[in-house]
């Protein structure tokens, strides 16, 4: 969580770059947003996150690597 200092996530251009990466990678699957206590979460299944901090997490960079968009 950032700090209330910090600029705005929609100014940080890593960031969004992950979400048009996202965004190109699944485009014609259908995308729902789900969070932890939502009474979907736990039928989702497996799940790689992105920029987290648990072992099976890819790296924001790793995740942009390659990509030019």
């Amino acid at each position: 969580m950032g700090q209330e200092s910090d600029p705005a996530n929609s100014l940080n251009n890593k960031l969004n770059r992950v979400i048009w990466k996202f965004l190109a990678d699944h485009a014609g699957h259908a995308i729902r947003v789900i969070v932890e206590g939502d009474a979907d979460f736990d039928s989702i299944g497996d799940y790689q996150e992105i920029g987290g901090d648990e072992i099976v997490s890819i790296s924001i960079d790793d995740y942009l690597s390659g990509w030019t968009g």
